[in-house]
């Protein structure tokens, strides 16, 4: 998130909704398990409907989104001062539209785009196993380069 400004301001951060889409859907779940960050990749939790988890690939992960970057009362900090949602807090969903994540490795336009299992912050070019998704980068960018991507849905398998 940006704290200070320079003549050459970032064009978002993670999770920051990333311009206005005719489709868009963000929906609110109550995190499950561990705090999860903005603009991080998550899988549907326990109860499909309620909750959500950090990403995995295993047998039944269901891709839920990405988690939108909020200022609100329910925004904790983990020890390096990244924002994140503690347990328990509702976090908002982007199911559907167009979002800022940061990439992984070199992504072209148009690309299709997957989120990183070690750094669910982070999106390449590498396909999860089982946890299905439909995005595609919308900006180009090297490693560590914040990128938009368009999220096409929920997808289910």
């Amino acid at each position: 998130m940006q704290l200070t400004y320079t003549d050459n301001p970032a064009a978002g951060f993670e999770g920051m909704i990333a311009e206005p889409f005719s489709q868009e859907q963000v929906d609110s779940y109550l995190v499950e398990g561990a705090a999860i960050k903005f603009g991080a990749a998550v899988i549907l939790g326990t109860d499909k409907t309620k909750q959500i988890s950090a990403l995995t690939d295993g047998a039944g992960a269901i891709f839920g989104g990405v988690v939108v970057g909020s200022l609100c009362l329910e925004v904790d900090g983990d020890a390096s001062g990244s924002p994140e949602y503690a347990v328990k807090a509702m976090a908002p969903v982007m199911q559907r539209g167009r979002i800022w994540v940061r990439a992984s490795a070199t992504v072209t336009v148009g690309a299709r785009v997957f989120p990183n299992i070690s750094d669910s912050q982070e999106w390449g070019l590498t396909p999860l196993t089982n946890c299905i998704t439909e995005a595609y980068a919308r900006t180009a960018g090297d490693a560590n380069d914040l990128i938009m991507i368009e999220l096409r849905g929920p997808v289910r398998s």
